[in-house]
C-alpha cells in the first residue's frame, strides 16, 4: 500500500464543510490510493486527511461499485485511528448492522 497523502485544510470547517469536502473526494478518486480490488468492479480507496473541525487527522476509506447501468455508487467511511487499515474500517462499520 502507497503512503497515504495528508491533506490539511488551511482554514476552520463546519461539519457540513466536513462531509462536503469528503463527498468531494470519493466522487474524485484520483486524489485518494487505490487499496485493493475487492471483486470486478468494486474497488477500495482511502486517503489520510486533517481535519481542522476535529481537529485531529482521520483516515478516509471509499468504496466504489460500478452498477449495471455504469452509474458509480460509493460508501465513505472514516476513522480518527489513523494506524487502522481501511479494510477494518469496512469490516468494523459492517459488524454495526449485524444483530
Amino acid at each position: 500500500m502507497k503512503k497515504p497523502i495528508a491533506v490539511t485544510f488551511a482554514h476552520a470547517l463546519s461539519f457540513h464543510n466536513f462531509i462536503s469536502i469528503f463527498t468531494e473526494l470519493a466522487l474524485n478518486p484520483g486524489r485518494l490510493n487505490l487499496v485493493k480490488v475487492i471483486k470486478p468492479g468494486i474497488s477500495l480507496y482511502t486517503l489520510v486527511v486533517r481535519s481542522c473541525c476535529l481537529n485531529d487527522r482521520v483516515i478516509l476509506a471509499c468504496i466504489s461499485e460500478v452498477q449495471a447501468n455504469s452509474k458509480i455508487k460509493k460508501a465513505l467511511l472514516f476513522s480518527t485511528d489513523i494506524h487502522l487499515p481501511p479494510e477494518q474500517i469496512v469490516e468494523d462499520d459492517r459488524a454495526r448492522f449485524i444483530r
